[in-house]
C-alpha cells in the first residue's frame, strides 16, 4: 500500500464527487496478518459526503464510488471500508454547541486563522507562531531538535546530520496536546525542515484516543495552493465563506500591483506600451551553501515585474553555485533566508562579501542588493504574501510603489 495510491484515491473522489466532505485513512498496518488479508494489499477507509448521492440508497451510493475508482484506476479496490453521506456530519465541536479548539503548529497557519477571524479559538502554537504578536501567550507544543544558533553553514549542518539518520528535525509535545484537547490541528507536508510536519504530528496524535482530533494538513507549492489552503482552513472550520472572502480580499491588492506593473500606471493607457521595465532577479534563500527561491517566490518576483534567474514555481528551492549566480549577473539580488530577520541576514552576508568577484556583480556596482525578512514574509507563506509582493515592487520600482515596507520588511544593503 503506497501513499500514491491513496492520493490517487483522494483526486479521484475530489473530481468526480465534489465532495461536501472527505476523509482517508490507509488503514494497511492495522490489518496486515488478520484472516484474508491479501499480502502486499491495502486496506482503506473513506468517509465521503457528496450532493451527488442526494436520493440514491445507501447501496447505490457506494456502488457509484466503487464504479468511479475502478473505471478511472483500472481495477477494484477490495478492501474499501465505505460511509457514503448526502452532507457531512458537523464536526463534535457543534455537535456540542460550542466553538473549535485549534492548535496551528506552523506559523503559516496561525496567520491564516487569525485572518479568518478565529484567533480567539487558537489554544496551541509552534514554537515558530509569533505573529500577530497576541498568539506568543499561547501554551507551545513543539520544539526543534538542534541548536538554531550560528551561521548558515553550521546550522544546514546539523539539520542534515539529523535528516541523514533518518529523524524528524522537530519535536511535538505529545503530553501538552493531550492536556489542550485540540478539536482540530493544522500542520503541513510541503516541507520537513521548514517545519513540523504530518508525519511528526499523526506520532504524537496517536496517544490521544480520547479526543481523536482532525488533522489538517497544508502544501503550498505553489502560490495556487496558498489559496486552496486558506479553504481548506476555512472549510475545517465550518466557514468557507469566510475563506472566499479573504482569498477575494487578498487576491485584490494582489492584482493592483501586477495592473501597475504591467502598465506602468494605475490605470492602462491605450495604443501605448507603458509596462515598467523588469530587471532580472537573483533570490537567494540561503547564504552557505548558496539556495536559490522556489515554490511561491517565482510568481511573486514575475508579478512583480522581475525577472526570475534561478528555481521554478512549484518546485522546491533548489541549490546553486557560485559561479552560476556570476555567470547570470543578475540586475537585482535579493537575500532573504528561511527562518532569518534583517539583522541575522546581515550578520551573515561576511560569507558573500569574504568572495572576490562579489565587487564585479552588476547588482552590488548599482547598489541593487536587498536584505529581506525571510522568516516573517517570503518564506512563510500567509496572508502577508501580499506585503511580500508589494516589498518586491518597492525594491524593483521604487519610483512607481511605495507601501512603507523599507526599513521594516527589507532594506538595501
Amino acid at each position: 500500500m503506497t501513499s500514491s495510491t491513496l492520493q490517487k484515491i483522494k483526486e479521484i473522489l475530489l473530481a468526480v464527487f465534489a465532495p461536501l466532505h472527505l476523509e482517508l485513512k490507509d488503514d494497511s498496518a492495522s490489518h496486515a496478518g488478520h484472516a484474508g488479508a491479501r499480502s502486499g494489499a491495502g486496506h482503506y477507509q473513506v468517509v465521503i459526503a457528496s450532493a451527488l448521492f442526494e436520493g440514491k440508497s445507501l447501496l447505490e451510493q457506494h456502488r457509484m464510488v466503487k464504479e468511479a475508482l475502478k473505471g478511472m484506476m483500472g481495477k477494484e479496490i477490495h478492501a474499501l471500508q465505505l460511509k457514503t453521506q448526502t452532507s457531512p456530519q458537523p464536526p463534535p465541536y457543534l455537535r456540542r454547541g460550542g466553538f473549535p479548539r485549534i492548535v496551528s503548529l506552523i506559523a503559516s497557519s496561525t496567520e491564516i486563522i487569525c485572518a479568518l477571524g478565529f484567533e480567539n479559538q487558537l489554544v496551541g502554537r509552534s514554537h515558530e507562531c509569533d505573529f500577530p504578536a497576541s498568539v506568543k501567550k499561547l501554551p507551545q507544543c513543539t520544539e526543534a531538535k538542534f541548536n538554531i544558533e550560528g551561521t548558515s553553514y553550521e546550522i544546514d549542518q546539523r539539520v542534515k546530520a539529523i535528516l541523514q539518520e533518518g529523524l524528524s528535525v522537530y519535536r511535538v509535545f505529545a503530553d501538552k496536546l493531550r492536556e489542550l484537547k485540540p478539536d482540530v490541528i493544522v500542520t503541513q507536508v510541503q516541507c520537513e525542515v521548514c517545519a513540523v510536519s504530518e508525519k511528526d504530528v499523526e506520532l504524537a496524535v496517536c496517544e490521544l484516543i480520547d479526543t481523536k482530533p482532525k488533522i489538517i494538513s497544508l502544501n503550498t507549492n505553489a502560490l495556487e495552493d496558498f489559496w486552496e489552503d486558506i479553504m481548506k482552513v476555512a472549510r475545517a472550520l465550518d466557514a468557507p465563506e469566510k475563506g472566499v472572502e479573504l482569498v477575494e480580499r487578498l487576491k485584490n491588492r494582489m492584482q493592483k500591483i501586477t495592473s501597475q506593473v504591467g502598465t506602468g500606471c494605475a490605470a492602462p493607457a491605450s495604443g501605448m506600451d507603458l509596462s515598467l521595465p523588469r530587471p532580472t532577479v537573483a533570490f537567494i534563500e540561503w547564504i552557505d551553501p548558496l539556495m536559490s527561491c522556489g515554490n511561491w517566490m517565482p510568481t511573486l518576483i514575475e508579478m512583480a515585474g522581475g525577472i526570475n534567474l534561478f528555481g521554478e514555481a512549484g518546485k522546491h528551492s533548489p541549490w546553486m553555485k557560485w559561479e552560476e549566480l556570476l555567470q547570470k549577473n543578475p540586475d537585482v539580488i535579493v537575500i532573504s533566508p528561511c527562518g532569518y530577520d534583517i539583522p541575522k541576514t546581515r550578520e551573515e552576508m561576511k560569507t558573500l562579501l569574504s568572495k572576490p568577484e562579489w565587487s564585479t556583480l552588476k547588482a552590488v556596482q548599482n547598489q541593487k542588493v536587498f536584505l529581506a525578512d525571510g522568516n516573517q514574509f517570503f518564506n512563510r507563506p500567509g496572508p502577508r504574501l501580499v506585503e511580500s509582493l508589494e516589498m518586491l515592487a518597492e525594491m524593483f520600482h521604487p519610483g512607481h510603489f511605495r507601501f512603507g515596507h523599507q526599513g521594516k520588511g527589507w532594506e538595501r544593503f
